[in-house]
C-alpha cells in the first residue's frame, strides 16, 4: 500500500483521499516521514504495490505545499495481471494531477519494477505490457526515475 497521498477532490470532493490507505492514517504516515528525517537516512526509498497501478512518487512533509522538504522517493509496483490489460492511465488521472505535483510518474497498465542500485543511483523502470490478455506480448518501459545520492527527489530520466 503506498505510503504517499493522492489527493482526489477534483473527481470525489466529499472523499478526498481513501481512508484505507495510508492517507487514513496520516498521524502514522507523519510519524514514519519524521523518523525517516531523524535518522538522516540519505534519500530512503519506499517500495510499495497492492493497488493496481504504477506510481512514481516523492514523499513530502506536506502533501498540500509542494515546496515542502522531501523526505524520501516511492516506486509503486502495479499489479501482473489483475484487472485485465488495463489502460496508460486511470481514468480519473488527467483530473487529480493537477492537485498530486508529488507524483512523477504514473500507469494504469500491468507489469512490474524493475530498480537498479549502484553507489550513486537508484533507477526504477516501470515495465508494462500492452496486453496481459495475449500471449507473449512485449513489454516496454513506460517510464523511469532516478534517484541521486545527497539529492532528494526524484527526476524523470
Amino acid at each position: 500500500m503506498p505510503t504517499f497521498a493522492r489527493d482526489n477532490q477534483r473527481v470525489a470532493p466529499n472523499g478526498r483521499y481513501s481512508m484505507d490507505k495510508w492517507d487514513g492514517y496520516v498521524a502514522s504516515r507523519q510519524r514514519l516521514y519524521d523518523k525517516l528525517r531523524e535518522t538522516k537516512a540519505p534519500n530512503p526509498i519506499v517500495l510499495s504495490g497492492d493497488v493496481h497501478l504504477h506510481y512514481g512518487a516523492e514523499l513530502k512533509t506536506d502533501f498540500e505545499n509542494p515546496q515542502s522538504p522531501t523526505v524520501g522517493v516511492e516506486f509503486t509496483n502495479t499489479s501482473i495481471t489483475s484487472g485485465a490489460d488495463g489502460a496508460e492511465v486511470n481514468a480519473t488521472w488527467e483530473r487529480i494531477r493537477a492537485d498530486n505535483p508529488h507524483i512523477k510518474y504514473h500507469s494504469a497498465r500491468r507489469g512490474y519494477v524493475a530498480c537498479t542500485a549502484t553507489p550513486q543511483t537508484m533507477r526504477a523502470d516501470f515495465k508494462i505490457l500492452e496486453r496481459v490478455t495475449v500471449p507473449d506480448s512485449p513489454e516496454r518501459t513506460g517510464g523511469s526515475l532516478v534517484v541521486e545520492a545527497g539529492r532528494p527527489g526524484a527526476s524523470v530520466a
